[in-house]
Order: C-alpha cells, then sequence, then structure tokens
C-alpha cells in the first residue's frame, strides 16, 4: 500500500460523517458564527435561549470548545442585562446568573457525549440534536431549580411558561442547525474526499 492510498484511506470504523464533523469541529468560522448567533439572541432576548446554543455546542465541537463559546454567549446575555437592561446588582440576581451559567455547562457535557449512532450520518446527528435537547432543556431547568431550592426561593415555573421558553430554545437550535447543515454541505462541495466514503483523510 502506498503513502498515498494510505491518507486516502479512513480510519477503520470511521464514517464519512464523522470525518466530515472533526473537520467543522477545528473551524473557526463556525465557532465565530456560534459566537455571533448567541450573542445576538441576547440583543433580541432578555434571557438568550442558552440551552439551544449548548446543544449546538456540545453536539458540533469538542466539549472544552463548547465550554467556553456558551461562556462567551453567556457573558454577553449577562453584560447586556446588567448594563443595559437595569439587572439589580445584587447577590442574589449574580447567583441567578451563575447558575445559568452552570446549567449551560451541563447541558454542553450532555450534547458532547455523541452516542455512536449520532456519528454514523448528518440525519443521526440532527437525531441527537433533537433528543439532547428535550433532555437538556430538563437537566437546565433542573439545576435553575436545585439552585433556588437551596438558596430557599420556590422559584417555579407553570407549564404554559415552561413550553414558551422550550420553544424559544428549539428555534435556536433549528437556526445552528440549519447553519451547521450548510457549512457542511459546503465542505463536502469544496472537499471530494468528504463526499464520498473513500479518501476522507486527504483533506483536513
Amino acid at each position: 500500500m502506498t503513502a498515498h492510498h494510505s491518507r486516502l484511506t479512513p480510519p477503520t470504523g470511521q464514517t464519512v460523517w464523522e470525518r466530515r464533523w472533526q473537520v467543522l469541529s477545528r473551524s473557526t468560522a463556525w465557532l465565530a458564527i456560534l459566537v455571533g448567533l448567541g450573542s445576538f439572541s441576547s440583543v433580541v432576548y432578555p434571557h438568550a435561549p442558552l440551552v439551544g446554543f449548548a446543544i449546538a455546542a456540545g453536539t458540533t465541537l469538542p466539549w472544552r470548545r463548547g465550554a467556553l463559546l456558551i461562556t462567551l454567549v453567556w457573558l454577553v446575555n449577562q453584560i447586556l442585562g446588567f448594563g443595559l437592561r437595569g439587572y439589580p446588582l445584587t447577590v442574589e440576581a449574580f447567583t441567578w446568573g451563575a447558575l445559568m451559567l452552570l446549567g449551560s455547562w451541563v447541558v454542553v457535557m450532555l450534547g458532547a457525549l455523541r452516542p455512536g449512532f449520532s456519528r454514523q450520518s448528518f440525519l443521526a446527528h440532527l437525531g441527537w440534536m433533537a433528543l439532547s435537547l428535550g433532555l437538556g432543556f430538563g437537566l437546565y431547568q433542573g439545576t435553575i431549580a436545585l439552585g433556588g431550592w437551596l438558596m430557599g426561593s420556590t422559584h417555579s415555573l407553570p407549564p404554559a411558561i415552561l413550553l414558551k421558553l422550550f420553544s424559544k430554545e428549539l428555534v435556536a437550535t433549528a437556526i445552528a442547525a440549519t447553519v451547521y447543515s450548510l457549512l457542511a454541505r459546503r465542505l463536502a462541495n469544496r472537499s471530494p474526499q468528504l463526499a464520498t466514503p473513500t479518501g476522507l483523510e486527504d483533506h483536513a
């Protein structure tokens, strides 16, 4: 086997989609797009859809990059909240903000689990995004509720409000997934090695 053929042969068990995922996970452009979308959401919503962007980050980036990304999105949200929207500068307000960040990190780590089925194709990847969004929303709200209980707060949300919040997270996830799919398609079009079952290793 020649050296050229070795470079063109994908590692055993690695799918075309997984190789494409790896390339995109190192993409500065995708990282910047996610930060931009997440930051813009803080302009549109007083409370940014952190769960949706945490899922997008966790399922498309290594977990450390994902955690950094959601921290930046959270930080922009906090700066706008305390600096422009007049959030009270109290210990309680800062604590709720910290709980939001903690919950977002938990969601990123959930998304980053990426079980084997999600590595097989883009559709399977979308399936994991949808599943982890539902689970992540529950974990995020649970983290907030647990933190509130530890602080002695009776913070609770009625089902109608939770449904509205989940809808916002769903929209954020859908937008991120759409942009990601466009980048993946563009990558496949530009790199034939990443669009066919062979020749994956020649392009990184």
